[in-house]
């Protein structure tokens, strides 16, 4: 007898795992401790058997406070650049990657975490809400004003017409 709960574990990884490791990276400078977080989450998933209505935001939102859990638990209270280490960027790409990674180390967690769920994810704001535990407006809003560049800067994240990541 075919266990369809497992089918579709299986199926929701192949169609999330990339995307899901790089989310984690972003959360999670650390990309050992984000392939961790990701692969403890479809572990729990397997030995809890929760009801999931959508995988995808549950999946995201399972990442995401497995990112968090791991940070505390080893005390890292940093907000250091994100580390989007997705692709081996080509080297003509690598000065494009570090300015892109830059600009995003230097954004609030929140700000950090809604732009690259946006524009890298392709999640929509109610999405973005979900997966943060805020309403759609909150996660909007910080957005937004993650993209709007400091006074006397400009912010590079509007510099690049298309992501590298």
């Amino acid at each position: 007898m075919r266990d369809t709960y497992a089918d579709s574990i299986k199926a929701a990884y192949h169609e999330n795992s990339a995307a899901l490791l790089a989310y984690a990276t972003a959360l999670h400078p650390c990309r050992e401790a984000a392939e961790d977080a990701v692969h403890d989450v479809f572990a729990r998933i397997l030995k809890n058997r929760p009801r999931v209505d959508e995988w995808r935001p549950y999946l995201f939102r399972a990442v995401r406070n497995a990112c968090m859990d791991g940070r505390r638990n080893q005390q890292r209270e940093e907000r250091s650049q994100a580390r989007l280490h997705l692709l081996d960027a080509d080297p003509a790409d690598m000065q494009e990657r570090l300015a892109i990674e830059d600009a995003l180390g230097q954004l609030s967690a929140n700000h950090r975490e809604c732009i690259v769920l946006k524009i890298y994810m392709g999640f929509t704001f109610s999405e973005l809400g979900s997966i943060c535990g805020v309403p759609a407006n909150t996660a909007a809003s910080w957005h937004r004003r993650g993209l709007q560049p400091k006074k006397g800067s400009r912010n590079l994240l509007w510099d690049f017409s298309s992501p590298i990541l």
